[in-house]
């Protein structure tokens, strides 16, 4: 998979979990990618909760709970990612952040890109979550 192909899948992801709660995905790489995104869709949505100028404090307080917790697994999802991401050759250089990163940066990007779009046209609307 390259930039472009990871880019494509998360922002079908984005479009369709707005729509409806995910099913389950295939095993390896794409499942890796899938779990991530579907992991951060939830924290920026989250996040959003947390956000509310009406929200009380023990809400508020649960919210960053349910973020930080959420949080741990995409970080601990993103390090186990390394692993199924093979560095191009043995002696390519390193670099500050792991192979797992990337699909991780990805997922944000399209996340922010869909979000942006849905507030500069006035189409918002927080999806109904279950997990």
């Amino acid at each position: 998979m390259d930039a472009a192909q990871y880019a494509e899948t998360h922002q079908r992801l984005t479009k369709l979990w707005h729509a409806q709660q995910p099913g389950g995905v295939a095993a390896g790489l794409i499942a890796h990618v899938t779990e991530n995104h579907w992991r951060t869709f939830l924290i920026w949505h989250e996040e959003d909760l947390h956000r509310q100028d009406d929200l009380p404090v023990e809400g508020l307080r649960e919210a960053r709970r349910t973020v930080d917790r959420r949080n741990q697994l995409r970080n601990d999802g993103i390090g186990a990612g390394a692993t199924l991401l093979a560095l191009p050759r043995p002696d390519a250089p390193g670099h500050s952040e792991c192979p797992g990163m990337m699909p991780d940066r990805l997922s944000i990007l399209v996340l922010r890109d869909y979000h942006l779009e849905e507030e500069a046209l006035g189409t918002g609307g927080a999806p109904k979550l279950d997990s």
